[in-house]
């Protein structure tokens, strides 16, 4: 802790580092040794997620196992009601973009996303109906 304050950390620095360090010791092959090595250059400069070595091999990161699922929950849901949404006419398709797009403006353009927004509305309803 001595190298920490003498570095400006916080406590609020430490506590960060600790807590990204435990949601993530698996992954490394001495985690003890790597959370001593980082609180040595813990810093208010230096984010809690970086200064760390690389994990070991074949760990996977929560952030990346999240992602993972989040990506086949939508794919999910893209496969369920695409083709549901290809068989309506374009006018139908143009009037829930323009809704995504009235309720989520930081969408236009992002033709992936709205689409999977409408898939979760699709979803939702139906949820709501059972």
């Amino acid at each position: 802790m001595g190298a920490a304050r003498s570095n400006q950390a916080t406590p609020d620095d430490v506590r960060d580092v600790v807590a990204w360090w435990l949601d993530r010791r698996d992954g490394f092959k001495f985690p003890k040794e790597e959370l001593y090595y980082r609180l040595q250059v813990c810093s208010p400069d230096l984010p809690a997620s970086e200064g760390w070595p690389d994990f070991r091999e074949g760990y996977e990161p929560p952030e990346a196992r999240q992602a993972r699922e989040q990506e086949r929950y939508w794919q999910s849901l893209v496969d369920k009601w695409k083709p549901t949404i290809d068989g309506w006419p374009e006018s139908t398709k143009r009037k829930w973009w323009k809704d995504i797009i009235g309720d989520s403006p930081e969408l236009r353009g992002d033709g992936e996303s709205i689409y999977r927004r409408i898939c979760e509305r699709l979803e939702a309803r139906q949820e709501a109906t059972v």
